[in-house]
């Protein structure tokens, strides 16, 4: 058990390329200069990373886990905790997803709306 993320929740598009970071990358891929592009994609993927180290370590190894909505933040967001199992053991999770549904329903949880 783990959150599954390492800060807070962000808004929808946080993680988004800004127009010079998008454009520096159309530069890129018409010249493939691999240590240029390497630097660049480090940089870029640095904050992401690092605010999804909890589950990184599953989706690399293929290690089943799941993501569930326990816990929310004074702004109304959801707060993820990341529960895995055994290789193979896929129908744990589900099972434990059901029982922790019944007990802290979130099928009614929305988030707040965005503001622009």
């Amino acid at each position: 058990m783990t959150p599954t993320m390492a800060y807070p929740p962000v808004p929808i598009g946080h993680f988004d390329l800004k127009a010079s970071e998008a454009a520096q990358l159309a530069i890129l891929r018409r010249f493939p200069i691999k240590r240029l592009l390497d630097r660049v994609l480090d940089v870029l993927s640095k904050e992401v990373f690092e605010t999804t180290a909890n589950t990184m370590l599953f989706n690399m190894t293929g290690q089943p886990a799941a993501s569930l909505p326990l816990c929310w933040n004074e702004a109304g967001l959801p707060i993820g905790i990341q529960f895995a199992a055994r290789f193979g053991d896929e129908a744990a999770l589900f099972r434990l997803a059901g029982q922790l549904e019944q007990a802290r329903p979130w099928f009614d949880k929305r988030p707040p709306p965005i503001v622009t």
